[in-house]
């Protein structure tokens, strides 16, 4: 049985919350364009809106987007943890809706290090855990601390599946 106090929960590293909203803001940029874009042909090529709409509807859009990516990294960040133990991986995470998924170490096939050029300007990278099942990803790990836990977790499973050589 797991033992919450035993357990101790390791946090993003904060360059998380920038590389997130650096992540976010090309994202959304590149949507306000096409929103823009769009909305000029539907407004002035087709007059099918008034500009006071379509000028109310891009207005409303950079509000949103702005107040996206100023908070949400921040609540994302707050929510993820985890923790890496002999037995398990215990994943904590979700803004809206929260999850918590335990992955059995014994039930890994294969960890895979992930950089984008955002995350590689900050130092950082995901770590994605494959089972037969589905992928679990930790998101924004310091690249030597995704090292690390890529070499945990080797370890772990090294030694979880010579436990079972020698049971058999």
């Amino acid at each position: 049985m797991i033992q919450p106090e035993l357990t101790t929960f390791r946090k993003l590293d904060k360059k998380a919350i920038s590389c997130w909203r650096w992540g976010q803001s090309i994202g959304l940029l590149i949507l306000i364009i096409f929103l823009t874009v769009g909305l000029y042909i539907v407004t002035f090529k087709r007059s099918f809106l008034d500009s006071e709409i379509s000028g109310g509807i891009l207005l409303s859009m950079l509000i949103l987007s702005f107040f996206w990516i100023r908070f949400y990294p921040n609540l994302r960040h707050k929510r993820w943890r985890y923790t890496i133990t002999a037995d398990f991986i215990e994943l904590h995470y979700g803004v809206w809706f929260r999850e918590n998924s335990i992955i059995p170490i014994k039930r890994i096939q294969h960890v895979i290090i992930k950089e984008g050029p955002i995350h590689r300007s900050f130092g950082l990278a995901d770590i994605s855990i494959y089972t037969a099942a589905t992928t679990h990803t930790i998101p924004a790990l310091l690249l030597n601390d995704a090292k690390l836990v890529r070499d945990e977790l080797a370890l772990f499973a090294k030694l979880t599946l010579s436990d079972h050589e020698h049971d058999a």
